[in-house]
């Protein structure tokens, strides 16, 4: 059956989606405001971050008043329904109320949780409401933790803050299997005390084209990196064949999550030739956690011993910061030679260290 929905229908009513979050109405919500008096404003403030980053053939960049997501896939849609859409940048800060009162309601679209004062940003949302402003959020809520701190809202602000809608934030719903899964070890780790923790980016799924498993990966690696956050967590996408046999991918992902709580748990003899080190390089600014191998793979397929003191200095070079462990794989016995490749690995810390 269909159902013909008229313009002043769609207007009247009001709308909050909240992508990946389970929202449910409480049991009385605020009937809306009185709209029978007066001539409605048609004017709605769309807001977007410029800290999150836009991606488009020419790369990616800031978000702006013209690269974002209501502006490439809203607009339309309220320009159709009568209304005009201004712009506002809210990483620059809440409009005030005399600003407000132009406009007939607030569209948001984010696509990452971090802001500033989250708490104030969900509180000025509720009073937008409150003012009989129609609030429509698509996508990610976009206030769950404070982008200085990284420290993630309780649910009972969470749901004070957004009172006025009448609706009630229940928290992350997924039916992602492997987040499901890496929630698990996150609590475990939480538990033994751990910093850190490494996962992989797998095969290619069948079918799929490298720039659509890149988005896949990347957005599993989001909100993986959602959970380690909120625990205090580093997660580590490690450069470990499939899509990860080479840097550029691996780099690629862990770019788009564009995290503080996600980089790359860089095992410098995983790459795939040519120019692993040249990949090795270019991945240490993204490193978390390293593997150091005592091979390296040359570009002729055949394997030779890998030059530590080069690679030392590549990290040092790029400001690395952090533990140098050593994996070994190679084929000798491990008990006699392992003694003596930590003895070197220790020599090359302390000459690199500043």
């Amino acid at each position: 059956m269909t159902r013909r929905i008229s313009r002043r229908a769609l207007l009247g009513g009001s709308v909050a989606l909240a992508g990946s979050r389970l929202l449910r109405p409480r049991p009385a919500a605020a009937a809306p405001a009185d709209e029978a008096a007066g001539e409605l404003p048609r004017v709605v403030l769309a807001l977007y971050k410029s800290s999150e980053l836009d991606n488009d053939v020419q790369g990616r960049r800031p978000k702006t008043a013209t690269a974002n997501e209501v502006h490439a896939l809203a607009q339309m849609p309220l320009n159709w329904l009568g209304l005009m859409v201004e712009y506002h940048d809210i990483d620059k800060g809440l409009p005030d109320e005399r600003t407000m009162a132009r406009y007939r309601g607030v569209v948001t679209w984010y696509q990452t949780e971090e802001i500033a004062e989250p708490l104030a940003y969900l509180r000025w949302l509720g009073a937008q409401m409150r003012a009989g402003r129609r609030v429509v959020i698509l996508g990610y809520l976009g206030a769950l933790r404070d982008r200085k701190t990284l420290r993630t809202l309780d649910l009972g602000a969470i749901n004070e803050a957004l009172a006025p809608s009448g609706l009630e934030f229940l928290g992350n719903w997924t039916g992602n299997q492997q987040i499901i899964e890496l929630r698990k070890w996150l609590d475990v780790a939480q538990k033994l005390g751990a910093t850190h923790v490494r996962v992989f980016g797998g095969d290619k799924p069948e079918g799929a084209t490298t720039e659509q498993a890149i988005g896949y990966a990347a957005e599993t690696l989001k909100r993986g990196a959602e959970l380690a956050g909120a625990r205090g967590l580093i997660i580590g996408l490690e450069d470990d064949g499939g899509l990860t046999d080479y840097a550029k991918e691996t780099i690629e992902i862990v770019s788009r999550v564009n995290s503080p709580w996600a980089g790359m748990n860089l095992d410098i003899g995983n790459f795939k030739p040519p120019d692993v080190y040249g990949q090795i390089e270019m991945s240490i600014p993204y490193a978390v956690s390293t593997h150091v191998k005592t091979e390296i793979t040359q570009d002729d397929g055949k394997n030779a011993p890998m030059d530590w003191d080069r690679v030392f200095r590549m990290f040092a070079a790029k400001g690395f910061r952090g533990y140098m462990g050593l994996e070994y794989e190679a084929s000798d016995d491990p008990v006699p030679v392992v003694p003596g490749y930590l003895r070197k690995l220790k020599e090359l810390a302390v000459k690199y260290s500043a």
